[in-house]
């Protein structure tokens, strides 16, 4: 019976110790939604910067920002992100002439507890 609860103690403990490592961040927002966008010309690039904070112990570290179609472009902190300081990803939508209603959604995988965080951009674009 003591060889069970060291068991379940030392399990605990791991636990708790494994998470407390672990990194996490708080994002500003994980969506943007533009509503109407009137676009003059076929050049015209729609952009959202989302920005996060790490309130973890540990630093961040964003391994791959991965979009589902050649229209979307990201950047992101390529640096390893310190307790309390801020990160960015940026995306970059090309609607190429398209007009109608857009829904895109980024894929961020990283070295936090919840190791893929989505975050998505919409609107209504007129030509």
């Amino acid at each position: 019976m003591n060889n069970i609860l060291s068991i379940i103690v030392s399990l605990l403990f791991a636990f708790n110790y494994s998470s407390e490592k672990q990194s996490d961040f708080k994002w500003d927002k994980k969506s943007v939604d533009y509503g109407y966008i009137q676009i003059k010309n076929n050049r015209q690039k729609i952009t959202a910067k989302f920005t996060f904070e790490n309130i973890g112990k540990e630093n961040i570290v964003i391994y791959d920002v991965r979009t589902f179609c050649d229209c979307t472009q990201v950047t992101w902190s390529k640096q390893p992100i310190k307790p309390k300081e801020t990160g960015w990803v940026i995306v970059e939508y090309n609607p190429k002439g398209k007009s109608g209603y857009f829904e895109k959604k980024i894929l961020v995988k990283t070295n936090t507890n919840n190791k893929s965080h989505v975050l998505k951009i919409k609107g209504l674009i007129k030509i």
